[in-house]
């Protein structure tokens, strides 16, 4: 048992192949059973049809001869072509019929049942190894991120700090696995600014451990990082939209004097000249109306 222990930590693809032929046990054995159907439906045919032909008797001559010929000559094409000859032969209608319904049992269980069959089992494969490099991905996160971030949870409240986030990601060992799992640190990093919106904000390590198998290069696109993707935009675009915000309620007053200035008091033989001075430019009602209300485009709902 050592040995095979050894064998299998040695070839990682033989385990995968016996989960695989594990698994798809069910489906091989509804292939087989359709196979044997087949054979036993197109055995009774053959054998109506040219049981009485010396020529073939020793191949219809009774229903389970006549399945063990399909079975070795139809479904696993064994000398199909010997059958086929000696139908041939007998120059016969029932001959020919029989030929006919040869051909056909060979396409149903030969090429197209069996091909099924292939089919189902590397899918199953494909299953069972994308299972395994999951199942090692958070292997490696357990034995070198997980131990790091325990390591560097101070207060012990499985809970993580930013500061001792960045701690994680500049430790060697971590990046070492981190960039082995085709993480990419510079979208944590920026994704941590929305998982930390204060100083004293906490993430359960839990949290932190999907985003990183999440965060794979490996993995195919799903919904979830298309989610996540919207999420992380639209929470830096309402942030934008807030600093506009406030940097256009702090002086407005000043921002209208300056587009005044340049409308009305430029230089050069295309500017216009400034109005008199009892009176006011139509737009500059719109800077010097009452506050904007609170409720506006940019006071968006918390996303997050």
């Amino acid at each position: 048992m050592g040995r095979l222990a050894r064998l299998a930590k040695a070839i990682p693809e033989l385990v995968t192949m016996t989960k695989a032929m594990l698994i798809a046990g069910r489906a091989v054995g509804s292939s087989l059973a359709m196979v044997l159907l087949l054979i036993y439906v197109f055995a009774i045919l053959l054998h109506m049809a040219i049981s009485e032909e010396p020529a073939t008797y020793h191949y219809f001559k009774t229903l389970p001869v006549g399945m063990w010929t399909l079975l070795l000559d139809g479904a696993l094409l064994d000398s199909p072509g010997l059958v086929l000859g000696a139908l041939k032969n007998l120059n016969q209608p029932n001959a020919y019929l029989a030929i006919l319904i040869f051909i056909i049992f060979i396409l149903l269980s030969a090429m197209t049942v069996m091909n099924m069959l292939i089919g189902v089992l590397c899918e199953v494969v494909s299953a069972v190894s994308a299972g395994e490099k999951d199942e090692a991905a958070i292997r490696d996160l357990k034995e070198k991120v997980l131990v790091e971030l325990k390591k560097f949870d101070d207060d012990r409240n499985g809970m993580i700090s930013r500061e001792e986030l960045e701690q994680v990601l500049q430790d060697e060992e971590a990046l070492c696995v981190l960039r082995g799992l085709q993480v990419d640190v510079e979208y944590l990093e920026a994704v941590s600014d929305m998982l930390f919106t204060t100083a004293d904000s906490e993430v359960p390590i839990r949290a932190l451990m999907d985003l990183f198998l999440t965060s794979r290069g490996d993995l195919g696109v799903t919904f979830k990082h298309l989610s996540d993707v919207m999420r992380l935009v639209l929470w830096n675009l309402h942030g934008s939209v807030r600093e506009l915000h406030a940097r256009f309620d702090k002086k407005p007053t000043k921002r209208a004097d300056t587009l005044e200035r340049l409308l009305f008091h430029g230089t050069g033989p295309d500017v216009a000249r400034a109005p008199p001075a009892t009176v006011q430019p139509p737009w500059k009602s719109c800077f010097t109306q009452r506050p904007v209300p609170s409720r506006t485009l940019w006071s968006m709902p918390t996303l997050f």
